[in-house]
C-alpha cells in the first residue's frame, strides 16, 4: 500500500469527504499524487489523503517520462472510492522540502540557501 494525496479547494475537499470522488466529464480519473502537492506547494495546505495499492498507482501513472519531483495518477473514481474515505492531511513543508527530505539532500539544501 502507499499513501496518495489529493489537493483542491475547501468546499470540494468537504463534498469528497462526505460523498466521495466523482470524475469530472472533461477530466477522467482522479487526480493523485506521492507527495501533498498543489500548484503552489506552500507550506500549511490541505490535502486529502489515502490508501491505495502501489500496483494502482502504476496502472495508472501518468507522470511525464524523466520526471523525479513527484508521480501522479488519474485513477478513476469508483476505484478510489473503494479505498477511502479520505482523510485531511495538513502538511508542515513544502512538496520540495518532502521530495529533497526523501532523497537525502534536505540539509545539503538548506545550506545552500534554498527556502
Amino acid at each position: 500500500m502507499m499513501r496518495v494525496f489529493h489537493c483542491t479547494d475547501k468546499e470540494t475537499a468537504q463534498r469528497i469527504l462526505l460523498d466521495g470522488f466523482t470524475d469530472k466529464p472533461e477530466e477522467p480519473g482522479i487526480r493523485l499524487e506521492d507527495l501533498p502537492i498543489n500548484e503552489f506547494g506552500f507550506a500549511g495546505d490541505k490535502a486529502l489523503t489515502l490508501e491505495i495499492p502501489q500496483e494502482l498507482f502504476d496502472e495508472y501513472d501518468c507522470t511525464p517520462t524523466g520526471y523525479w519531483m513527484f508521480s501522479t495518477a488519474r485513477i478513476p473514481a469508483q476505484i478510489v472510492n473503494q479505498y477511502g474515505p479520505p482523510k485531511i492531511y495538513e502538511c508542515e513543508h513544502t512538496w520540495v522540502e518532502l521530495r529533497m527530505m526523501e532523497l537525502g539532500l534536505y540539509e545539503d539544501w538548506k545550506r545552500a540557501g534554498y527556502p
